[in-house]
């Protein structure tokens, strides 16, 4: 077996700009926001599935324990942080306008669940491919934005609390899966099967204990966050993990008023332009996401003008229906899916 062991999978700004969606006239706000997308239904069904059996979410920071730098098992970041860089690459050389994100972000996680080696085959009680669609088709319905965030900001996912049971024995349900696994198939033709991948927050770490952090959990686990939180930007794709990890420790230092050495970004071989760009780019996706809670939550009418009760889902549409052969994810189908209201639950 060959390894691959090089990090040489970067693209340049105007790679970026002439990507194969921009070609395809996906303009540039919508393919961020499609990409962010990705990685938001990612990181929502990595939350929910807990994969490493860590104790109960940290109230401060709604962030499962097994993604703080003092957990036992880190494997649900390690999941999410290879599927949502494999995301990022992808879409890279692929257009949002023929791989429908919805049917992509499933089959990454779903990939990278066997390239982190989260699934046990000898075990019955395994993950298997049923319950991770069955996940995704409940966060896509309920809408973006079930956790947007990792760095400790409030965040509804806009609905009534209602859950979406797919029917696995529905026709929606084998072409979900049917077009899951064609998507796998086609990732690997498109990375020729080099799956390797560089992640900034293990170098947050040890840098960080590198310059006298290690007592400092509190900057150490908001560093850590804010690296997570940079793969839903095309950081992963433009700049070594280093230089994110450097942005992500400078962020955290400043946000806990904590001052650093004097230009201690130059012993990781990463320069002050690139970092202060990585810096702004994260400062700046923060600032969009909050944007577009805001705008989520001030919109109360749907197009229809009917009793203003659109969901998020709806909402975001627009940006989701870029081809009429992407699968229709239409939760008031019966026959599909058995929708289970809040009073239903408790």
């Amino acid at each position: 077996m060959t390894f691959h062991t090089i990090d040489d999978f970067y693209v340049s700004d105007d790679d970026l700009k002439q990507s194969p969606s921009a070609k395809d006239g996906v303009s540039e706000e919508v393919e961020r926001r499609l990409r962010r997308y990705g990685c938001s239904l990612i990181w929502q069904v990595c939350h929910r599935l807990d994969l490493s059996d860590a104790s109960e979410a940290s109230e401060a920071s709604d962030v499962p324990d097994a993604s703080s730098p003092d957990a036992s098992s880190p494997l649900p970041m390690s999941v999410y942080a290879t599927a949502s860089s494999l995301l990022q690459r992808f879409y890279c050389k692929s257009s949002l306008a023929e791989y429908d994100v919805r049917i992509m972000a499933p089959a990454l996680f779903w990939m990278s669940c066997k390239l982190e080696e989260a699934i046990v085959c000898d075990d019955s009680s395994r993950l298997r491919l049923r319950d991770v669609l069955v996940l995704f088709y409940d966060c896509i319905c309920r809408g973006p934005g079930a956790i947007d965030r990792t760095d400790g900001a409030d965040r509804t996912d806009g609905t009534d609390g209602s859950v979406y049971m797919l029917n696995v024995y529905s026709t929606f349900y084998a072409s979900f899966k049917e077009a899951v696994i064609k998507a796998e198939r086609d990732m690997l033709r498109c990375f020729g099967f080099v799956m390797h991948v560089e992640h900034a927050a293990p170098f947050v770490l040890t840098l960080g204990a590198q310059l006298g952090l290690a007592s400092r959990k509190d900057i150490l686990q908001t560093a850590y966050n804010i690296a997570s939180d940079s793969l839903r930007t095309t950081l992963c794709v433009r700049v070594k993990a280093e230089c994110v990890a450097c942005a992500a420790l400078f962020l955290a230092a400043e946000r806990h008023g904590w001052v650093l050495p004097e230009d201690w970004w130059e012993g990781c071989g990463v320069e002050w332009n690139s970092m202060e760009a990585c810096c702004r780019a994260i400062v700046e996706m923060y600032a969009e996401v909050d944007a577009e809670h805001d705008e989520g939550n001030n919109t109360t009418t749907n197009d229809g003008g009917d009793d203003g009760s659109a969901t998020r889902a709806e909402r975001f549409g627009v940006y989701v229906r870029l081809s009429t052969s992407f699968l229709t994810f239409d939760a008031s189908n019966s026959a599909d899916a058995i929708v289970i209201g809040p009073q239903e639950l408790e």
